[in-house]
């Protein structure tokens, strides 16, 4: 009896302790998928869960890096990720990048807008 109860407590410790490892993990990333189709440039900034609200900051850098947008994204606690997008028709071609301000850290991602087939 008190030998499985023994092994359920370290069971369940060692389940605790994966589950605090992977919230635990700083894992920014953002990333941007051009859709043709859609007429849409879609990006995805994801970051580790936290107990609050927090602001963040989300800018659209031009391929002569000049910001042609730049706003406020509220990621709601609990939550891990946020979208944007913006239409493909009227961008300039060339290198753009997703840049994401989330207190300290800043993350940044790169794509390319192409001339379009019809």
């Amino acid at each position: 009896m008190k030998k499985s109860k023994l092994l359920l407590i370290l069971k369940i410790l060692l389940v605790n302790i994966f589950i605090i490892n992977i919230y635990a993990q700083d894992d920014y990333s953002a990333n941007c998928r051009i859709l043709e189709d859609e007429n849409s440039i879609l990006c995805k900034y994801k970051a580790p869960p936290s107990i609050d609200d927090r602001i963040i900051i989300v800018n659209w850098i031009d391929p002569n890096g000049i910001i042609s947008r730049s706003r406020e994204l509220t990621i709601l606690s609990g939550y891990i990720s946020v979208y944007d997008y913006r239409y493909l028709e009227g961008r300039e071609l060339g290198k753009w990048s997703f840049e994401v301000i989330d207190g300290d850290n800043t993350t940044k991602t790169e794509f390319i807008i192409k001339k379009r087939e019809l």
